[in-house]
């Protein structure tokens, strides 16, 4: 049942269980301009968030505008047809849920700016933003950049005298260059664009090509750096460098894991005209807020780059084993995969000699292996070896290299791939940290139609390496698949013991026909060679330890003819409520409590207890002089037992409507 909220409102809600979908009611006038907004992977949350615009009655509202931010989170913004209600639904886009799958949901009702072009300006000086979007087509504000420090400016426009979005703009002291359509394939004998600048275009349909035409002298390098989803946009650029005759010499489309804007150094190999071409990296897709800013540059001397792929890396030490060659279980016993460290390099003309990296801040004793790029290389994966002796502790280290460029030495300093603008980051965080040395060790089972609402438990062994401290067994703390909304409190393990039971609770409702693979993690404490003391932990996703069902229909289950309860301050409300146990359930008695949740005062619901042979009974609300927020619903659980000792969980959930203030 949908939730009414007044609008401007922001909404803290969260999809849970699977293929849960939240429903906000709204009343707005014929005209208005109501924009929804979501903020989920934006604050590290794992939901991938729909929105879905309606009328009260279901039928989808007409010409609804959407757009997602750089980190996925959707926005859309329609004008109102009619006075009237109408509601948002937000849903996973894989009908996923759980716990932290939680979201804020702005609602609000004024102009919305759907994109600006150009996305920036030049410093100091005055910038005419084209502005699209509902209640704010066909708007050009000028916009002043004089007094801006920094590479971004932020801005509150007004339209219509109504203020609008912020907008945030990038800054840049090079000159300004606006696109001039057509310029797909601009023609021999067009002006070259002038370097360095800041070129601005926007891939205005779907299968739009920007082409930038440049003069370069042999050897000469040209630095070419697209900032698009970094400001927001929506394109997902690729970026090519082509000749006069439309060869392909240069192509980049992502400069590098999750990081979507492209970056190429590009030198010459003759002289002549060559081509910047700008696309999306989908030929379906184009519009006003494809808008991109493609900074281009060029390199004084034939220099080269070394950019790292992350900012953060383990070592595991050695174990005693390995570190003692000369023992037969060293020579038997495989030791720790070595995790490597990528340092890509981006040179402006090829390296004759070769390019030796180094290392600075490791921990005593931490040594470097496999430090050398060669000419023919691209890269290096930089491999560090602790001896087994190493404390544990981190550390960051700056990582240099050095080559011969025209019979001198040329030294740089290696950063990991940024954005432009964003700040650098030119140092690693090394943290050694020692192999675990026990492990749980299960059997391969798959439990079909697996009911909801019940437990599972699964045996396991325990291989200790060595270690004979208490455990604590729990769900690991990063799944890999979906759990179904299952929980289990963690189980003590004694010191010594060789195995353990561990079981696992299934929500009232799963998905019906899926599977549920569930992750163990084992932790304990240890104390090192050095008399500290550390916790560490071990998960598998191997098949054999994961606990693996498919869900089917649960054994209890209740329901309720009320959908929905007002909250008069003072008052009580009798809730009837049924049970319907399945065969294999028996007639026992079946306990009913009411869960609220932990934000939401005022509300009681003593538990009561449906007797043996019994179907129907009651739960007694009652309300305080000022109860709420009402934003979640109360859930009406119900436990039984079974005939072999089995528990079962059914559940329904009731919203509750705060009653109007007199």
């Amino acid at each position: 049942m949908p939730v009414r909220v007044q609008l401007p409102v922001t909404i803290n809600g969260r999809i849970y269980p699977r293929e849960d979908v939240d429903l906000w009611r709204f009343h707005a006038e014929k005209g208005e301009t109501v924009t929804c907004e979501v903020a989920a992977s934006r604050l590290g949350y794992p939901l991938q968030a729909v929105l879905n615009v309606t009328t009260a009655d279901g039928r989808p509202v007409t010409d609804v505008h959407r757009k997602n931010t750089k980190d996925g989170d959707p926005i859309t913004w329609f004008t109102a047809p009619a006075s009237g209600k109408y509601q948002v639904a937000i849903h996973d886009a894989g009908f996923n849920g759980a716990q932290n799958f939680v979201y804020r949901l702005t609602l609000k009702t004024g102009p919305h700016i759907g994109s600006v072009y150009p996305l920036g300006g030049r410093r100091g000086e005055t910038v005419q933003l084209q502005f699209t979007g509902t209640g704010a087509a066909a708007h050009t504000v000028p916009i002043s950049l004089a007094g801006v420090s920094s590479d971004s400016s932020m801005q509150r426009v007004q339209i219509d005298g109504k203020p609008a979005s912020l907008v945030t703009l990038h800054v840049d002291d090079l000159p300004e260059i606006l696109e001039h359509e057509p310029n797909d394939d601009p023609a021999a004998d067009a002006a070259a664009t002038p370097l360095p600048a800041m070129l601005n275009g926007r891939i205005d349909h779907p299968g739009d090509v920007d082409a930038w035409p440049i003069d370069l002298e042999k050897g000469a390098a040209v630095t070419l750096e697209i900032l698009a989803a970094h400001l927001e946009s929506s394109l997902d650029s690729v970026l090519t460098v082509c000749d006069a005759d439309g060869n392909e010499l240069a192509k980049n489309d992502d400069r590098a894991d999750g990081r979507p804007d492209s970056r190429l150094l590009f030198t010459a190999p003759k002289a002549g005209r060559y081509l910047v071409k700008v696309r999306d990296r989908f030929a379906g897709r184009g519009g006003p807020d494809f808008g991109y800013r493609l900074r281009a540059t060029l390199p004084t001397t034939s220099d080269f780059e070394l950019t790292l792929n992350t900012d953060a890396i383990n070592v595991i030490r050695k174990t005693q084993d390995a570190a003692d060659a000369t023992t037969p279980a060293a020579k038997k016993k495989p030791g720790a995969k070595v995790q490597g460290l990528r340092v890509d390099l981006l040179s402006v003309a090829p390296l004759t000699k070769d390019l030796k990296l180094e290392v600075e801040g490791l921990p005593a004793g931490v040594t470097l292996e496999n430090a050398v790029i060669t000419p023919k290389q691209k890269f290096a994966d930089l491999r560090f070896i602790a001896p087994a002796k190493t404390p544990i502790q981190t550390a960051r280290v700056t990582i240099r290299g050095t080559t011969e460029i025209d019979g001198k030495p040329v030294t740089r300093q290696a950063t990991v791939a940024v954005p432009f603008g964003e700040p650098r980051i030119d140092q690693v965080r090394v943290a050694i940290v020692p192999p675990v040395p026990f492990r749980h060790i299960g059997e391969y089972f798959v439990a079909n139609d697996h009911p909801g609402g019940t437990t599972m438990t699964k045996h396991y062994q325990i291989e200790r390496g060595g270690f004979d401290g208490p455990l604590t067994v729990s769900l690991s703390d990063r799944q890999i698949r979906t759990l179904q909304g299952v929980t289990a409190a963690p189980l003590p393990v004694k010191a010594g013991a060789s195995e353990f039971d561990f079981t696992v609770q299934y929500p009232a409702e799963v998905e019906l026909g899926h599977t549920s693979r569930i992750q163990l993690m084992l932790t304990g404490e240890m104390t090192d060679f050095d008399g500290s003391r550390h916790f560490i932990s071990y998960t598998s996703g191997e098949n054999d330890e994961q606990m693996i069902s498919v869900g089917a229909s649960g054994p209890l289950r209740i329901s309720t003819p009320l959908a929905s309860l007002r909250a008069v301050p003072g008052s009580r409300v009798i809730v009837p409520v049924a049970i319907q146990r399945a065969p294999s359930l028996g007639k026992g008695p079946v306990r009913l409590e009411v869960i609220v949740p932990r934000h939401m005062v005022g509300v009681t619901a003593r538990a009561v207890e449906i007797p043996a042979g019994e179907d129907k009974g009651t739960i007694s609300f009652s309300f305080c002089s000022d109860p709420g927020p009402f934003n979640m619903p109360v859930k009406i659980e119900a436990h039984a037992t079974g005939p072999a000792g089995e528990t079962s969980l059914g559940e329904t959930k009731i919203e509750i409507v705060a009653a109007p203030k007199r």
